[in-house]
C-alpha cells in the first residue's frame, strides 16, 4: 500500500531509543516512488533506494535526508540567505563556490517561505517564527528526497503553521518527498493525514484514518484526556480538549 501521509502518535512516556526523542506524534508523507523502508520497534533499520542508511558517506546521506530539529544551532552572525545556502553544501566540492542552479534553489526557497525580504538580515536578528522558517528553508534547499521535521510548525502562528505544512505537501506531490514530522497538535496531523497509526509504548494500539484513529475514547484512554472530536462534512477532524467538569 503507498501511503500518502501516515501519522504515528506514540503516545508512550518512555523515551524512544535511539533518536532520544519524546515524541506524541510521528508523521510521514511516503512518495509513489523511491523504495522506503522503516522499523519502529526501537531498533531501527533505515533503507533509502534499497541503500541501508548507516552504510553510506556522509555526503550521500546530505543528499538524501534533510532534518528539521526542533532546537537548532544558528549562527547568529550568519545572514539568512547564507544559512540557507549551507542546504547546498552537499552538492558544493571543495574550495568550489556555489553554482546559478545553487543560487536559483535558493532564491525560489526564499520566495515560497516568505522569507526574501529577510536575505541579508542576521539570523541573530529573526523572531522565534521566523527562525523556525528558515531553518525549513535550508532543510528544503537541500533538495532531498527524505525530509525529517521535529515540530515544524510549534513557533508559527497560525497563517505560518498552514503555509509551511501546505508548501510541503506541495513539495511532496510535486518532487515525491517523503516527509517524515514529529507533531503535537492532532488536529494539524489529522488534517493533512490519510493514514493514522497510534502507537503506545512500541505496540501499535488503532490504524486507520483520520476519523477512526482520532476518537474521544481513544484519545482519553492513551492520552489520558479529556477531549472532543468533531467532523466536518469534509472528512476533516478537529480535536478539541474540554475542561474536567467538578460538582
Amino acid at each position: 500500500m503507498v501511503l500518502r501521509l501516515l501519522i504515528i502518535s506514540a503516545l508512550c512516556v518512555d523515551e524512544c531509543g535511539h533518536y532520544g526523542m519524546r515524541t506524541p506524534c510521528l508523521s510521514r508523507w511516503r512518495p509513489q516512488g523511491p523504495a522506503t523502508s522503516y522499523h519502529f520497534d526501537c531498533q531501527y533499520t533505515f533503507a533509502i533506494d534499497q541503500k541501508e542508511i548507516p552504510t553510506t558517506s556522509a555526503r550521500w546521506r546530505a543528499q538524501h535526508i534533510a532534518y528539521v530539529p526542533q532546537t537548532p544551532l544558528m549562527p547568529e552572525d550568519m545572514s539568512v540567505y547564507e544559512y540557507v545556502l549551507l542546504g547546498r553544501n552537499p552538492y558544493i566540492k571543495h574550495f568550489a563556490s556555489e553554482s546559478a542552479h545553487d543560487k536559483l534553489v535558493i532564491e525560489k526557497v526564499l520566495t515560497r517561505l516568505d522569507l526574501t525580504r529577510f536575505s541579508y538580515r542576521l539570523v541573530g536578528t529573526l523572531s522565534g517564527g521566523e527562525r523556525q522558517r528558515l531553518v525549513i528553508a535550508r532543510a528544503l534547499a537541500q533538495e532531498a528526497p527524505v525530509l525529517l521535521l521535529d515540530e515544524p510548525t510549534s513557533a508559527l502562528d497560525i497563517g505560518h503553521q498552514q503555509h509551511a505544512l501546505e508548501l510541503v505537501d506541495t513539495l511532496r506531490r510535486e518532487n515525491g518527498l517523503t516527509v517524515v514530522s514529529a507533531m503535537h497538535d492532532l488536529t494539524l496531523a489529522g488534517l493533512y493525514a490519510d493514514r493514522l497509526v497510534l502507537m503506545h509504548q512500541g505496540v501499535c494500539v488503532a490504524s486507520g484514518s483520520a476519523q477512526s484513529v482520532l476518537r474521544s475514547e481513544i484519545l482519553a484512554e492513551f492520552y489520558g484526556v479529556s477531549a472532543r472530536v468533531h467532523h466536518e462534512p469534509d472528512g476533516t477532524v478537529v480535536v478539541i480538549p474540554q475542561r474536567s467538569t467538578s460538582n
